[in-house]
C-alpha cells in the first residue's frame, strides 16, 4: 500500500511540474503572439512600422502599444516566463521581424518545454 500511495504522489507531483511547464510555454507563446499583434496592428493604423530598426526604437520609447490603443504594456526588452530576454531577429532576405524565445533551457533548438517558441512579422 505505501509504494502504491507513493507511486501515485510521484505521478501527481510529476504531472503538476509538467503542468507548470506547459503554462509557462502558453504563456510566452501569447506573449509573442501579442507584440506580433501589435507591430501589425500599429502598421494597420498608420503608424507604420518600417522595419527592423524601426520597431526596436518604437518599443525602446516604449510607443508602440501606446500609438495603437493609449498604453504602455511592456518594457523596452520584454522577457518570457522563463525570466530570458525576448530575441529580435530580423531576416534582411525576407525582410522579416522574427519575435523568438528561446524556451525554458534559455538554448536554441530543443524539444517539449525546451523547444524555440517565435512568431514572424512579413514587413
Amino acid at each position: 500500500l505505501g509504494l502504491l500511495l507513493a507511486s501515485v504522489g510521484i505521478t501527481l507531483v510529476g504531472g503538476s511540474i509538467m503542468n507548470s511547464s506547459h503554462k509557462a510555454s502558453k504563456k510566452t507563446e501569447i506573449h509573442l503572439r501579442v507584440i506580433r499583434e501589435d507591430v501589425e496592428r500599429a502598421n494597420a493604423n498608420g503608424h507604420v512600422v518600417k522595419g527592423y530598426e524601426d520597431f526596436l526604437a518604437k518599443v525602446e520609447r516604449r510607443v508602440l502599444r501606446e500609438e495603437v490603443i493609449g498604453f504602455k504594456p511592456y518594457v523596452s526588452q520584454p522577457n518570457d516566463s522563463w525570466g530570458r530576454m525576448i530575441m529580435f531577429e530580423y531576416d534582411k532576405n525576407k525582410n522579416q521581424l522574427i519575435i523568438l524565445s528561446y524556451g525554458k533551457d534559455g538554448v536554441e533548438g530543443g524539444d517539449g518545454e525546451d523547444a524555440d517558441l517565435s512568431e514572424v512579422v512579413q514587413f
